[in-house]
């Protein structure tokens, strides 16, 4: 089938790039149906130029999965990106009114090491760089994880997020629950207000084991780890100081957390708990610590329903720091149809505006950005670039101007 061209639609060739220019009244209809505006990169009209014609018994296309989303385009458009033989010019950044349908298919952004690297050489911001769920309860921010740096102390957002990771990874079935670490600090304190308040909806019984750390005199992190089955807990320090007696006073303070909870937890309230320590690799510099914390709660998930007799932790701190970086990369959702600073793929509000940067592509609520409306309405429908304050900020650009 022959496709001509259609006069309402009109295309303009400058160098590298093709712009598509359409009449007002095809403008405003094209945005009715589709919702809003959306850039097309150079991948996509690669992909275009080979899309056999669409079929006769519909008018419409469906766009394969190579660019932000997966968006039905309309025949009349199809008509004539089939001709682009040259590059789109990625210039329209601005959505009309939501943020795209999501694909939960794309892979995360990033996912090997030279992508690590490159986040750890950013300015720190505030900005997401991984994220486990799609409720925006669990993700992780670039100064934590910019803590997984040789030579850097871990912070507990850091450690928690990996721990958290290879849970999803090992423990599909959820029988390990996982301790928040103040909440951990709270049972080995035995500060009986906090666990009053805290967890009392949890059934403990439901799960075969408990996880948590601990930040030790502010300078040191050491492992909790509470096995059913066995009836033990274990108090694991990366120093191997002391640990038998220490998960002696761990047992103590883990029997005073189920008495709080007033035996909610019938199985694990008569449970007669013992000390128990693991051989394990002794951690030989000052600054590793939550490195060795992260490793051993890997390997106690990955054993379990079994315990670990011996626990090795690789000696190449270094190495094992790029590549606990790149798991938490590499286990992400992904990133492209969330905001980058507050990891939500959807918002409360019913409509909210969102803004694509022009140089990371990432979005943008304009709340997050602090973006009035009327700011957002200079960059509606035009040909202007937007730099989100990361991108701002680290190449010393103005926020919200052209350049």
């Amino acid at each position: 089938m022959q496709i001509q061209p259609r006069e309402d639609v009109k295309f303009s060739t400058n160098g590298d790039t093709c712009q598509c220019s359409l009449k007002k009244n095809m403008k405003q209809h094209f945005i009715r149906r589709n919702g809003y505006l959306y850039p097309l990169n150079s991948l996509l009209c690669h992909h275009l130029q080979h899309l056999p014609r669409y079929p006769k018994t519909t008018n419409s296309l469906l766009m394969p999965n190579i660019c932000h989303h997966l968006k039905p385009l309309n025949s009349f458009l199809c008509h004539h990106l089939l001709f682009c033989a040259e590059k789109i010019a990625r210039t329209l950044h601005i959505i009309k009114s939501q943020k795209p349908i999501p694909n939960h298919q794309l892979s995360p952004l990033r996912t090997n090491t030279s992508d690590v690297q490159e986040l750890w050489d950013k300015k720190p911001t505030e900005t997401v760089v991984s994220i486990l769920d799609k409720n925006g309860r669990c993700f992780l921010r670039l100064p934590d994880f910019q803590s997984l740096k040789p030579y850097v102390w871990l912070t507990g957002e850091t450690i928690a997020f990996y721990i958290r990771t290879m849970k999803k990874e090992m423990d599909p079935n959820n029988q390990i629950l996982q301790l928040d670490y103040y909440l951990t600090a709270a049972i080995m304190q035995r500060n009986n207000d906090y666990l009053q308040t805290h967890l009392m909806r949890t059934h403990l019984d439901r799960y075969g084991a408990a996880i948590g750390f601990i930040h030790h005199e502010e300078n040191h992190w050491i492992l909790l780890y509470i096995h059913k089955d066995s009836q033990s807990v274990f108090l694991l320090d990366p120093m191997a100081k002391n640990e038998l007696t220490r998960s002696e006073e761990a047992a103590k303070c883990f029997r005073n957390f189920l008495d709080v909870r007033k035996h909610k937890d019938k199985k694990w309230a008569e449970v007669e708990w013992k000390p128990q320590t693991i051989d394990h690799t002794v951690q030989k510099d000052t600054h590793s610590c939550g490195v060795f914390v992260m490793e051993m709660a890997k390997q106690l998930i990955n054993f379990y329903p079994r315990l670990s007799s011996h626990i090795v932790v690789d000696e190449r701190i270094d190495q094992l720091r790029r590549t606990m970086a790149s798991e938490i990369i590499s286990a992400s959702e992904d990133l492209v149809n969330a905001c980058q600073w507050c990891a939500a793929y959807t918002s409360r509000k019913k409509y909210v505006f969102w803004i694509c940067c022009s140089t990371c592509e990432r979005w943008n609520h304009i709340t997050c950005v602090a973006m009035s409306k009327d700011e957002f309405n200079e960059y509606e429908g035009k040909d202007r670039n937007y730099y989100c304050p990361a991108c701002a900020e680290s190449s010393k650009l103005p926020i919200n101007e052209d350049i």
